[in-house]
C-alpha cells in the first residue's frame, strides 16, 4: 500500500505546505493522529522533506506500523492500523 491508496480507504486527502521562513516541505492528513498508548494519547505526525516525495516518504515511515485515531474525540471517530509495508509516492 502507497500513501495515495491510504488516503482513499481513510477518506482523506494529502496535505502539502511549503512556508516561505522554511525551505522544506511538510505533508500530513488533516486530523489524523498516531494512537501512543491505550490511554488516550495521541500524537499529530507530519512528514518533512526538501522535495514532496521526500516529505511524503518521511510521513509514510512515520505512519508505518501505528494505530491512527481520525476524529478522536468525536462520534465519527475511527481507527486504523496501518501496515509496515506502508510506502510513500
Amino acid at each position: 500500500m502507497n500513501i495515495t491508496e491510504l488516503g482513499i480507504i481513510i477518506e482523506k486527502t494529502l496535505n502539502i505546505n511549503k512556508y516561505e521562513e522554511f525551505p522544506d516541505y511538510y505533508v500530513d492528513f488533516h486530523g489524523v493522529e498516531i494512537s501512543e498508548s491505550n490511554d488516550n494519547i495521541y500524537k499529530s505526525v507530519t512528514g518533512r522533506g526538501k522535495t514532496i516525495k521526500s516529505a511524503t516518504n518521511d510521513y509514510a515511515r512515520k505512519l508505518r506500523n501505528q494505530t491512527i485515531v481520525i476524529d478522536a474525540f468525536r462520534r465519527s471517530r475511527r481507527e486504523f492500523k496501518i501496515p509496515k509495508t506502508l510506502k510513500g509516492f
